[in-house]
């Protein structure tokens, strides 16, 4: 997303809801917001999985560990935009 961002509203490519729909400023802030968070994200899942390469766990814990903070990681990059979306339109 952050070589090719989605310049134009589209069903197929980039973040997806009905704020971020609304109009071409609220899409474009949606796409450069969800890519930062994904981003940020995905460094803080690297980091948690080398920490867990280090501890010796059973492989169940550590794939349920893992699962959980994937959802959790998910539904925050959700919510987190969506706040930043409300305030977005507001203004407008």
């Amino acid at each position: 997303m952050r070589l090719y961002p989605s310049q134009k509203t589209n069903l197929f490519y980039g973040y997806h809801s009905k704020k971020a729909h609304t109009n071409q400023q609220s899409w474009s802030f949606a796409q450069r917001l969800f890519t930062m968070f994904l981003i940020r994200t995905g460094i803080i899942g690297i980091l948690l999985s080398a920490a867990f390469f280090s501890v010796s766990l059973n492989i169940f814990v550590e794939i349920g560990i893992m699962v959980f903070c994937n959802v959790l990681a998910i539904l925050l990059i959700k919510f987190k935009t969506e706040k930043q979306l409300n305030k977005l339109l507001q203004h407008e």
